[in-house]
């Protein structure tokens, strides 16, 4: 039993630390379960490490999610109601934020289709191949410097087109939202946050389908099941906190063009261990 609750407490960790990279989190958790052996049957373990990712994205981007929120509600209103000035760069950016989340909401109809895809290393190889691809554009591409105030609904529809290639098992929600809008020019900055703020309601959705899952599972819980399911979703909660200052550091300090390099080393990876086992 302990063992296997420090299975999961381990999974947890890299799921969250991982969940906000270019490369994405599921893959390090395959190769993991792979590894050692251990893959855990359990819906319920994936529904709290996905609220626990939820809500370090929303603790991490609160004061922003905060300011468009206020400025989305407030542009709403009246102008005889407003009770101060209309802050239209933020209007613009949460009507570009909302643009983009169009054609990544609507990827997830095949969601449930898309999953079944991944049927081991070889197949993660692929996906983490074509994920590498992703990466690898912006790199051969000029630097652009748009932020909100420049950006068009072009831009936004561009960057929600590359979110929605990650319902491909092994293609990162990230590098996809990233590349989109460093296509047209978006500073790989502006294009992180702009993918962090889109990522809360595509995990919300996400979430909805591990409710799904959970509810066709049928699971009994246990005192002790919900006592380890809490102390997982904290875990991967701390770790994605971590994982998402991580990523802002290198937005600022460097980029996410090495990150092409690193998936293809785990397409490898994978490979390897496909031929092994």
């Amino acid at each position: 039993m302990l063992e296997e609750i420090l299975h999961k407490l381990i999974i947890a960790m890299i799921a969250g630390f991982t969940e906000f990279f270019c490369v994405s989190g599921a893959p390090h958790r395959l190769l993991y379960e792979n590894m050692t052996g251990f893959v855990p049957d359990d819906p319920m373990l994936n529904l709290f490490l996905h609220i626990g990712c939820l809500v370090a994205l929303i603790l991490s981007c609160k004061k922003r999610l905060g300011y468009l929120l206020r400025a989305d509600r407030q542009d709403r209103y009246t102008r005889r109601r407003r009770n101060r000035h209309l802050d239209m760069n933020a209007v613009r950016e949460a009507k570009m934020v909302k643009v983009a989340m169009v054609p990544l909401l609507l990827s997830f109809l095949f969601y449930l289709q898309t999953s079944a895809w991944l049927t081991g290393p070889a197949m993660l190889a692929l996906f983490l191949t074509l994920n590498g691809f992703l990466l690898f554009l912006p790199g051969i591409l000029p630097q652009g410097n748009k932020d909100s105030s420049m950006m068009s609904p072009l831009d936004s529809i561009l960057m929600g087109l590359g979110g929605a290639l990650s319902v491909i098992p092994g293609v990162s929600r990230i590098a996809g939202l990233v590349t989109g809008g460093m296509v047209r020019g978006v500073s790989q900055h502006n294009a992180l946050e702009y993918a962090l703020l889109v990522s809360v309601p595509a995990l919300a959705v996400v979430i909805c389908f591990d409710v799904y899952a959970v509810a066709v599972a049928g699971l009994t819980v246990t005192a002790l099941g919900f006592l380890i399911w809490v102390l997982a979703a904290a875990a991967s909660c701390g770790s994605a906190y971590l994982g998402i200052m991580l990523m802002r550091y290198i937005a600022v300090k460097g980029g996410f063009h090495s990150f092409c390099y690193y998936s293809w080393g785990m397409a490898m990876f994978s490979f390897v261990l496909y031929l092994i086992v």
